[in-house]
Parts: structure tokens; C-alpha cells; sequence
């Protein structure tokens, strides 16, 4: 009977899916009957549709989970997602790094994330925003795809793509609460509400999270060191310490769906430093707001269901660097800048050339800060008059607008640009916004684009989708990716998927444009980023307690960025190409009620062109587990491990390779009541000594957090 009732399933929703308009109210009850809420995902083809049939590699993390995870973070919840590693930046405030399959880059620019579709970037780095921490009180789930996605979402969704789905206000559903405290003087505490304003849905939430960082994670060295410059690097930590707060409201009825929200970080620490010296009093203060409003045509147009949304973002983000700390002495050349051109009417200074010793009492300073403003347009939709097919066709335009400004004591247009000898720089800062002597001019990058889908299910159980887009852009051109994905329902219990696409990433401003740049200049002539994927893929359910899902890929990269020296500066250049291949393997079994079990193991081999030489930093292997035990209805246990493996120097580097290590995450669960539960999370259980690869000016690599304890108290009234 069990196997009877799967078959039946399977080809009523091969044959009857895709012929069908998807992402309506009542079809996704219908689906959410047979398949759970969880297992639906959208980041595929722009539609809902159940996991094993997406046409993609792709990963759905449920509200669920990560509850049951004791997740605090986005990091944190993709930690366990197969073939994903969650890194550190080794230039952007330590800021994480989701490296996939081999591919990634001190940035971070390869990896699309979105939230609700709308994606969360800053152009000038083309990465998430500086400090960029995402707590998870109001995520309804999270949406992964391992593999190229810009034939659906454009730029940037190189090597994946991560949408966050906020909660609707029937998943709030009344009133929640609740606080966490623990190490490292660690707070967070949130606040939501889902109900009904007159015709209107509302979902309101707010999040504050505060950490002063572990205070244990020294480096012993770093350049201020190498320099023979005084250095905090033994004195002080790495500088983890957040302070954010994060907000939405969304009202939506039958046609309308609009939110406001915001994010914003208060005294964020600067990692390493943004020179790899430590540096305990700069900052970061970023605020972000997005207003966004989406409307669904109420009647069809000649067969088509149209909807259309619009987007406004306002970025600020100003930092505050102490580049080296008081009482160091640098070499300036004739520009004002550090080490760079060398100054004539200096004294020879070895390594460099011609330039003057000059002292910085106070430190030396620089206050960038930049201003962005971007605003998109797009029309939707979607054709399911033919039978058998489901077309999307989408047309879209956006502007990005960047203003810069900025403050220092060193570089063009400040005193230090006029010194003849040894000299002594105050600390008195000097503002260059506007002039020619700020780091980069002011930008404004217009796009458009055009995309068309279909979804054709030619065959019971087969179901081809292909589809294409077209970006172009105002300072790089035109780029089109194509996409073909074939999905065949096998057998009643395996599903196998050939998957062919295309993508690309979109130069970043400041690898385009930076200048007055003492180490880095853009490059205006730079092309995309592309890569082309193949996979093949099986889904394979030999019970409804069991899955397994396997995939196999290889991929071509090329007209990659990198900084390449150029006289005494690095300029940005499409110099590099990767080839890579691999495989990622993930087991599911529920044993029982009370018992689940989970693991995975991925494999990569990823070099670059050229030289042949691996890529390196990027985890070889990555091996994860976890169980999840219920005892009794109102407990839980949940426990991870993280085995990360294979790392390699990069050429020339002659450090001893990167150490392996395993983290161990604990987390208890209990409900007290129908509406109040209890938890403690311990990360880092066995206090491992784990650490990610820094670029060598910090030799010892960078040590991630020690073992931390946390304890959560939350509370859920229903519907008012």
C-alpha cells in the first residue's frame, strides 16, 4: 500500500505540475499536503515547486530547523548545507565567506544572497554589506542552490545563490518574544507580531543582537609587526564586536504585497584591520533601508498572469580605520602614500626606492565612507495556456547610484603628499570628498534586462526546462546566459536531473574604478567574470524514512579578477580561469518519531588554468553529520559535527599547509508551556583550536571562536 501511494503521487505531480499556474494560495496548500511547506522552493525557476523536481542542485533550510539547530545567524544555519564552507574574508572585516565548490575569493562576490528575492549587495565590492550578520528570528526558510543561477537571477549568482524567505504574518501568527544571552558578553533579543489590520495581513519584526567578540582570538602578529611598528596585535583580539538591528514590516492582501525594512550595524569591528594591523578603535556604522512593493494584475492578459515590482535601496556606510596604530613610522612617496611612488627628493629606502621616513604620532587614519542608492523595476509573467508548458517571461531595469567621502591623514590631498624629507604627520584629519584625491569617484551603473522561461513536461514522467537572459549594462555591455535543465522521474522513488548553465559576475566598482589606492586601482577596461556548469544529479527515496541525494559536476570559469602588480601598485585585471569537479553526497534518515539522523560528504578538485596549481584556501573535502532526538514531545537534542579538510596553500606561500579541524555544536530544547520554551546551545563544543587561512601578513592564520554558551527564552501568544 505504502509503495502504491508513493507511485500514485509521483506521476499525478510529474504529469499535472508544470502545466499548471504555480505559487497560487490554493495550489500550495495542495502541494504542502503531500510534501510539507519545507520541501517547496522558488529559487529555481522563479516559481514554487517541490525540491526533488526543482531543476537545480538545491537545499531548502526550514524555521524548523533552524530552531532545532540553535542557529543564531545565517552563517551559522548554512553551516551544515553540503558543499558549502562558511569562511572568513582575509581583506573585508573578517566578514564571511561562503566558498562553493572550489570557488570564491577574498570579496566573496560569486555567491548571489537575496532576501525575498531582492538581493543584498553593495557595488562597490559586489559582496554583501560590510558586516553583514543576519540573525534568524524572522526566516521562514532558506533557499540554496550549489551551482550557476543567472539565467533566473543575473549578476553575481556565479557559484550559488541564497534566498531568505522572511515570515508571512500566519507564520507569526500573533505574538513572539524572546532573549538570548551568553559568551563573550553576548546579547540578542527579538520582537514579532502577525495578524490582520482591516483587509491587510501584517508581519512586523525587530531583532537586536550585541557581542563584544571572543576575546581569546589573537594573532600574536601582523603587519604593524612585520613592519618593526608598534602593533596591538598582542594586546588585542581580532575585532568581532557587533551591534545590529534588524527590521521589517510587510502589509500584503490579494494584490499587494509592500515591506520596509531596514538593517543596521552600530560599532562593528574591523577584523584584522583593514591593512592586516589590528585596530581597536576603528569602526564600522552601516545603515541599510529597502522599500519594496509588489502588485498582481487582477485579470489575465491574453492568457498571461502578469505582477510587477518595484525596489528602492538606500545604503550608508562609513567606517572609521586606524590603518597603523600611533608612533609608526612609514616609508611616503611622492604622493602622499605609502610606499608607492617614489619621491625624488627623499633618501633611498631599501625595497622601495627613493622615499621619506615619515612619522604618524596619532596613527595613520583613513575614513572612507560611501552612499549608494539603487532602484529597480521589473514586469512578471507567466503563460500556462498551452498544455504541458508553464512560460516565464520577465523584463526588468535598474539603477545603482554610489557617492563616496572620505577623511585622512595620509595620501593625495592631505600633508603627507607634501613632505621633501623625514616629516611628522598629526593626527588631524583631512576631508578630500569631492576633490580628485578621493579614493573613488562618484559612479552610477545602469542596467536592464530580459529573460524568458519554459517549463515543458513533454512526457509523464520527463520535464525539460530551458531558458535564457540577457543583461546588459552601461559601463561593461551585454552578457547572455542560457540555462537547460532535463528532470526524469525514474522510478517512483528516484529522481535523476542533467543540468547545463551559464553565469556571470559583474565587475565591483572598486575593481573597476578604486584609485588613491596605496595597494589597490581599478581598472575600467575590466570584463564579467563567467562560468559555464554541468551536473548530473538523483534524488533517491528508497523509503518515506530515507533519502539520498548525490550530484556530480564540472565547471569552466574564466575572465576571473584578480589584483595583479603592476610597478609598485596591484591593478585589477580578467587574468585567471578555474576548472573544477567534484561531487556532494547527503543522506537523510528518520529512524523513528524521536530519532533522526543526517550526514554529508563533498569532494572537490578545483585548479587553476594555466599554472595547473590547485586553488587554493578552498576546503577539498567537507564532511558533516547530525542528529536530532526527541525523548519526549517537548524535548529535543540536536548535535552537528563540521569536518573541514584539504586545504591548500597558495603558490609561493611556504607556510605549513592549512590544519584541518572539526567543530561540534550541542543544542537542548525544551517547551515549558503551550506558549513559552527554554534552550542552551553550546558551539565549539571540545574548545577546538580552528582557524581559516589569512593571505600571510598575519602568519598564524586566523583563529575562529572558542567554545561559547548560550541560553534562549522565548515566548508565543497566538492570534490577538
Amino acid at each position: 500500500m505504502q509503495i502504491f501511494i508513493r507511485r500514485t503521487l509521483y506521476a499525478f505531480l510529474a504529469s499535472a505540475w508544470i502545466g499548471t499556474v504555480a505559487a497560487q494560495p490554493t495550489e500550495e496548500e495542495d502541494l504542502t499536503k503531500i510534501y510539507d511547506s519545507d520541501a517547496l522552493t522558488s529559487i529555481a525557476t522563479g516559481t514554487q515547486k517541490p525540491l526533488h523536481l526543482a531543476p537545480a542542485v538545491a537545499s531548502v533550510i526550514s524555521a524548523k530547523d533552524i530552531q532545532n539547530m540553535g542557529a543564531t545567524t545565517l552563517d551559522e544555519a548554512l553551516a551544515m548545507v553540503p558543499g558549502v564552507h562558511v569562511s572568513v574574508s582575509p581583506i573585508k572585516n573578517l566578514d564571511s565567506n561562503y566558498s562553493i565548490r572550489g570557488i570564491g575569493s577574498g570579496l566573496d562576490p560569486q555567491v548571489l544572497v537575496t532576501i525575498n528575492g531582492i538581493p543584498v549587495r553593495d557595488t562597490y565590492t559586489g559582496a554583501r554589506y560590510t558586516n553583514f550578520r543576519l540573525p534568524v528570528a524572522n526566516i521562514s526558510r532558506i533557499e540554496v542552490i550549489r551551482g550557476p543561477g543567472s539565467a533566473v537571477h543575473g549578476a553575481d549568482a556565479f557559484a550559488g545563490v541564497i534566498n531568505v524567505v522572511t515570515k508571512s504574518a500566519d507564520e507569526i501568527n500573533g505574538l513572539q518574544a524572546g532573549a538570548r544571552a551568553g559568551s563573550f558578553n553576548s546579547d540578542e533579543g527579538w520582537l514579532q507580531y502577525g495578524g490582520r489590520v482591516a483587509d491587510w495581513q501584517l508581519a512586523f519584526s525587530t531583532e537586536w543582537a550585541k557581542s563584544d567578540g571572543d576575546p581569546n582570538r589573537k594573532v600574536g602578529s601582523d603587519l604593524a609587526t612585520k613592519l618593526g611598528a608598534p602593533s596591538y596585535a598582542t594586546a588585542y583580539p581580532l575585532q568581532t564586536r557587533y551591534n545590529n538591528l534588524n527590521s521589517r514590516i510587510g502589509l500584503s492582501n490579494e494584490r499587494w504585497d509592500i515591506s520596509l525594512s531596514s538593517w543596521l550595524q552600530r560599532d562593528g569591528g574591523t577584523g584584522a584591520g583593514v591593512a592586516q594591523a589590528i585596530d581597536p578603535a576603528g569602526n564600522d556604522e552601516l545603515a541599510s533601508y529597502q522599500f519594496d512593493a509588489a502588485y498582481r494584475f487582477p485579470e489575465k492578459q491574453q492568457g498571461w498572469e502578469m505582477s510587477s515590482r518595484f525596489t528602492h535601496q538606500h545604503i550608508n556606510d562609513q567606517n572609521r580605520y586606524g590603518i597603523f596604530p600611533p608612533g609608526t613610522v612609514l616609508p611616503i612617496g611622492n604622493d602622499g602614500n605609502i610606499g608607492t611612488t617614489p619621491n625624488a627628493a627623499c633618501p633611498v629606502v631599501p625595497g622601495l626606492g627613493k622615499a621619506c621616513l615619515v612619522s604618524f604620532p596619532n596613527g595613520v587614519w583613513g575614513n572612507p565612507g560611501l552612499i549608494f542608492n539603487n532602484d529597480s523595476l521589473e514586469l512578471n509573467s507567466l503563460y500556462a495556456e498551452k498544455a504541458g508548458h508553464l512560460i516565464r517571461a520577465n523584463i526588468g531595469a535598474s539603477q545603482q547610484r554610489m557617492a563616496a567621502n572620505e577623511t585622512k591623514n595620509f595620501g593625495p590631498g592631505t600633508p603627507a603628499a607634501l613632505v621633501t624629507g623625514p616629516s611628522t604627520i598629526p593626527g588631524t584629519l583631512t576631508d578630500v570628498t569631492g576633490t580628485p584625491n578621493v579614493f573613488i569617484s562618484d559612479q552610477k551603473r545602469n542596467a536592464w534586462y530580459l529573460a524568458m522561461q519554459d517549463e515543458w513536461q513533454f512526457a509523464p514522467d520527463w520535464a525539460l526546462t530551458t531558458g535564457v537572459r540577457d543583461d546588459h549594462y552601461s559601463d561593461f555591455g551585454n552578457t547572455i546566459n542560457p540555462r537547460m535543465a532535463l528532470v526524469w522521474a525514474t522510478n517512483y522513488n528516484l529522481t535523476s536531473k542533467l543540468l547545463y548553465g551559464s553565469a556571470f559576475r559583474a565587475p565591483a566598482f572598486t575593481e573597476l574604478y578604486a584609485k588613491n589606492n596605496p595597494v589597490n586601482l581599478g581598472n575600467p577596461q575590466l570584463k564579467p567574470e563567467k562560468i559555464n556548469t554541468l551536473e548530473l544529479a538523483f534524488d533517491y527515496r528508497p523509503s518515506f524514512a530515507w533519502q539520498h541525494l548525490f550530484n556530480t559536476y564540472t565547471y569552466q570559469a574564466k575572465d576571473l579578477i584578480a589584483f595583479v602588480p603592476t610597478g609598485s601598485v596591484l591593478v585589477s585585471q580578467n587574468v585567471n580561469a578555474q576548472d573544477g569537479y567534484g561531487f556532494e553526497y547527503e543522506s537523510k534518515w528518520k529512524s523513528s518519531d524521536t530519532l533522526q539522523l543526517g550526514a554529508s560528504f563533498s569532494w572537490q578538485h578545483s585548479k587553476i588554468q594555466g599554472t595547473n596549481t590547485a586553488v587554493p584556501d578552498a576546503p577539498g573535502r567537507l564532511l558533516k553529520a547530525t542528529l536530532l532526538w526527541k525523548p519526549q514531545f517537548d524535548w529535543s537534542v540536536y548535535g552537528s559535527a563540521d569536518r573541514v579538510m584539504g586545504r591548500g596553500r597558495a603558490a609561493g606561500d611556504t607556510r605549513p599547509n592549512i590544519v584541518d579541524y572539526t567543530l561540534v555544536n550541542l543544542t537542548v530544547r525544551k517547551r515549558l508551556s503551550e506558549s513559552v520554551e527554554f534552550a542552551t546551545s553550546v558551539r565549539n563544543l571540545f574548545n577546538a583550536d580552528a582557524r581559516e587561512p589569512s593571505n600571510g601578513t598575519i602568519p598564524g592564520d586566523y583563529p575562529l571562536p572558542g567554545r561559547s554558551i548560550f541560553a534562549e527564552l522565548s515566548y508565543h501568544l497566538g492570534k490577538l
